[in-house]
């Protein structure tokens, strides 16, 4: 669970970096986060490991993965939005259950191709006043949300790590 400072530290560096960095830099950082995301699920993974649950309230790899797809194709679409000025459209994007270990490089993949995307496609004339309110730090504005992708995708990066090194996991 992320603490009230952590909100806050979080939020400041999403604002600030998001306002000192161009957008490309910002793609940079958020396609290296990508990688770290690969990384994680490299090698081989049986499907008792893929749906292992370190305890009751935790997500498997599954979830994790199927989680931070998910967001963060609705991530993409808030910040598009919010640089062409426009209000993002609200609702919750569903995660896509991959079960299969062989689908989810492509999905990864298809992942990382939509942040490109977006960041080619950014305009240089941003709106970067308009925000959208993210439900754990805030107002943020286009570039704080791309920036949120980083954060974002290094958190689960790390979460499957966390996942493949419990003692119960399955050998």
């Amino acid at each position: 669970m992320v603490t009230n400072d952590q909100r806050t530290q979080i939020r400041s560096y999403l604002v600030n970096q998001g306002a000192k960095w161009p957008v490309a830099e910002i793609g940079s950082r958020v396609l290296a986060a990508y990688d770290e995301l690969a990384g994680a699920m490299e090698g081989p993974l049986t499907p008792a490991q893929l749906t292992f649950r370190p305890g009751p309230e935790e997500w498997s790899i599954v979830e994790v993965l199927s989680h931070c797809l998910a967001s963060n194709a609705g991530t993409c679409r808030v910040a598009q939005s919010l640089a062409a000025g426009k209000d993002p459209e609200r609702g919750e994007d569903k995660a896509r259950t991959v079960t299969a270990k062989d689908e989810m490089p492509a999905l990864i993949a298809e992942s990382r191709d939509q942040v490109l995307r977006v960041v080619r496609e950014f305009p240089e004339n941003a709106d970067l006043e308009r925000t959208s309110e993210h439900p754990f730090f805030g107002p943020l504005n286009s570039k704080a949300w791309l920036l949120f992708l980083r954060v974002h995708t290094l958190d689960h990066a790390n979460q499957i790590k966390s996942v493949r090194a419990h003692p119960r996991f399955p050998r």
